[in-house]
């Protein structure tokens, strides 16, 4: 197999790693995303990854894996890897639980693709008494999530069967996960929904237009980053977020297994999605504008499927 053949490497990441502009972009956002939690000559760390994807020619995988095991682990004497890894989990999981958790029905929860289990934990602040099990393709949850008696584990095998009984959970979790899904996307949440009686919650990173962005914004300032990426059209922002995300979980943290088919949705197509494939079901979608829980200047999106509310005809 060759390297462009690589699952990982979707045609989305492919054209992104080809086009100047994209990678200009990407170049500045991993440099403000490395700048973040104070890592040492950022700059010169994120010229060193695009130069190094660059040169890699069609080796991709092999250059990413250089990077991500011997460069960012010890890049002036800190791992920049964990670090990484440590900032964008917490800050995803934890600004996502204040705005999931009102959601949440029920007294049990399935955090499906939940890893560390930073995303339960916090729920569990708002919400302790709370059954949580976190399903992933490992577990590797960190020690404060294995020793809460709330928390449990299931084995996940994405694209395959849940082992899980129908209608075990009240409400279902899928946290930036479903792009991560190579199988069949409207199988996968099928799955998810057989599971759950009462509610599942998605967030994802979307494509958006600058009309759909400006009423979250308001009056604040907006971020060179932010205003670049709405210039963006469609199909570029798809370019950037997947190869972002390639960097994210092949480079700069969590597992090189990670799949990152390349799939992302526009904003109200994922709604109509959801509404399709769960025709009596509410589907809520809100969006939560740029910047909000990460670092890198992703619209992202709040998915609220209600199983136990009916849509109005």
């Amino acid at each position: 197999m060759s390297s462009l053949e690589a699952p990982t490497l979707s045609n989305k990441i492919l054209d992104g790693l080809q086009n100047q502009k994209i990678l200009g972009l990407v170049k500045e956002t991993l440099a403000e995303d490395l700048q973040t939690f104070h890592t040492p000559d950022a700059n010169t760390l994120a010229n060193l990854t695009l130069s190094r994807l660059l040169d890699a020619g069609e080796s991709y995988p092999l250059a990413a894996q250089t990077l991500a095991l011997e460069v960012y682990p010890n890049w002036k004497g800190i791992d920049v890897r964990k670090l990484y890894h440590q900032y964008n989990w917490d800050v995803e999981r934890k600004g996502s639980a204040d705005n999931a958790t009102p959601h949440i029905q029920g007294k049990s929860l399935l955090d499906i693709g939940g890893g560390p289990g930073t995303f339960s934990l916090e729920v569990l602040k708002i919400r302790p008494e709370l059954q949580i099990s976190i399903a992933d393709i490992h577990d590797w949850r960190k020690e404060e999530a294995k020793s809460n008696p709330s928390i449990s584990y299931q084995p996940l095998s994405i694209g395959g069967k849940l082992p899980v009984k129908d209608k075990s959970f009240d409400s279902g979790s899928l946290l930036y996960v479903l792009h991560h899904v190579e199988t069949d996307h409207e199988e996968f949440l099928k799955e998810c929904a057989r599971c759950l009686t009462s509610t599942l919650i998605l967030f994802e990173d979307v494509m958006v237009n600058s009309e759909q962005a400006l009423p979250k914004r308001g009056f604040r300032s907006v971020r060179d980053l932010e205003e670049k990426f709405l210039k963006l059209s469609l199909s570029e922002q798809n370019e950037f977020i997947a190869v972002v995300d390639y960097i994210c979980n092949h480079i700069a943290s969590r597992e090189l297994s990670m799949p990152v088919p390349g799939k992302y949705y526009e904003f109200t197509e994922l709604k109509e999605k959801l509404q399709r494939q769960f025709p009596k079901a509410e589907v809520q979608a809100h969006f939560h504008g740029i910047y909000d829980t990460k670092c890198y200047p992703n619209p992202e999106a709040m998915y609220v499927v209600n199983f136990n509310k009916e849509v109005k005809k």
